[in-house]
């Protein structure tokens, strides 16, 4: 600091030593300082999370450590901590995905980080067993936020997009999502939803879906699309890909896949609350093929999906962590829509648990291969099931 007082990361550094110090007056200086040269590090927010956590104000803990990882996605010590936050609340199966998803990024364990999340694993799903599953009461944080209403999506008018593409002419066909869609539609529309569903659609076919969805979702209050199939990213935008895509060359892109900033234009034209399901992070070879196609350019075709910055009221999850693979799964279902299945229709479930429940399915399910992902600008608590 003495030769450089602009760089942030030595207050943080700093904070988060006088943490392990346990002099949380200096840490909170520092990170406050941190925090006014630059308040988009997320290494200042994962400090001031843990000045939170360790003056027991889990709920404020909650909020940094949330910051830190929309910051920086791949954050091992957020997840780590915010698991710690979760475990003084007493929400145990949040706490449990936490420490998973933190293992999941050492899983050789050669941090201390994941070393501690191995331990955090153990503990909770020992703690969870003399529980029997149940939440575990825990004194209440020293500090607690204002209370506020929370914000319940109406029942209203709700129109669901669902595909399911599978029998691809070019590509590696797919097991599941046919069965996917199928099942997804159904259980939607149980929970009343109005719902345009596609399966084994071409390109033509996928886009005069679409514009029916369009023209229904212009008097929803809910807009949901769940898409399941082959799907790419090139220059951070997500293309899905119809079963006729061949992708030989350069401009085929654009006129042989559809671009999702197309789909969520449509959603986010008005003001209501959009969900999106992406389980289309599967091994993709015409990826691949177009990639090589690109030449020189071909880096700019990322592995699975690629995280998109939603407006205000959306939530978007991904079957997978940006830039990764999912699995198809050797049953009916490939593991994300098992487990989404699984808990969508659990009464009163709020759409942020309902995925914490959904991401430790998949963990568990994949043996810490597969992480699911989200990324949320909801303002409010958005209930499907009553």
């Amino acid at each position: 600091m003495r030769l450089d007082p602009t760089i942030v990361a030595s207050y943080a550094g700093r904070g988060a030593s006088y943490l392990r110090k346990g002099n949380l007056d200096l840490a909170l200086k520092d990170l406050n300082e941190g925090l006014r040269r630059n308040p988009n590090n997320s290494a200042v927010h994962n400090g001031l999370g843990g000045y939170h956590l360790a003056k027991g104000d889990y709920a404020s803990a909650l909020v940094e450590f949330n910051t830190a990882i929309r910051l920086q996605p791949q954050y091992l010590y957020a997840y780590r901590y915010r698991a710690e936050a979760y475990e003084g609340k007493g929400d145990l199966t949040a706490a449990l995905a936490d420490f998973r998803v933190a293992l999941s990024f050492d899983p050789d364990k050669k941090q201390v980080g994941g070393r501690e999340a191995a331990e955090g694993i153990a503990r909770v799903e020992q703690n969870l067993a003399k529980a029997g599953g149940a939440k575990v009461a825990v004194a209440a944080p020293s500090i607690s936020p204002p209370a506020v209403a929370p914000v319940i999506a109406p029942i209203g008018h709700r129109v669901a997009l669902v595909i399911g593409n599978a029998k691809y002419r070019y590509a590696t066909q797919l097991p599941n999502p046919s069965n996917d869609a199928a099942d997804i539609a159904q259980a939607l529309r149980k929970l009343g939803f109005d719902v345009v569903e596609g399966r084994d659609l071409d390109k033509h076919a996928m886009e005069d879906t679409i514009r029916e969805f369009g023209r229904k979702v212009e008097r929803a209050d809910l807009a949901l699309l769940f898409y399941a199939g082959h799907g790419m990213q090139v220059g951070g935008k997500n293309y899905l890909v119809p079963i006729d895509a061949k992708l030989e060359r350069t401009g085929d892109l654009t006129l042989d896949t559809i671009e999702v900033g197309q789909i969520l234009a449509q959603m986010e034209a008005e003001k209501r609350v959009n969900l999106v399901f992406l389980d289309a992070c599967r091994d993709n070879p015409l990826a691949r093929s177009f990639a090589r196609s690109l030449g020189t350019r071909s880096t700019s075709v990322g592995s699975g999906l690629a995280a998109i910055q939603s407006a205000v009221g959306t939530m978007i999850a991904y079957a997978t962590q940006p830039d990764n693979v999912a699995l198809d799964g050797e049953g009916r279902n490939s593991p994300f829509t098992a487990a989404l299945l699984k808990h969508i229709a659990t009464p009163n479930l709020e759409i942020s648990a309902l995925m914490k429940r959904v991401r430790a399915d998949v963990i568990a399910a994949t043996r810490d291969k597969q992480v699911p992902w989200d990324h949320s600008s909801l303002v409010g608590d958005v209930v499907l099931a009553r």
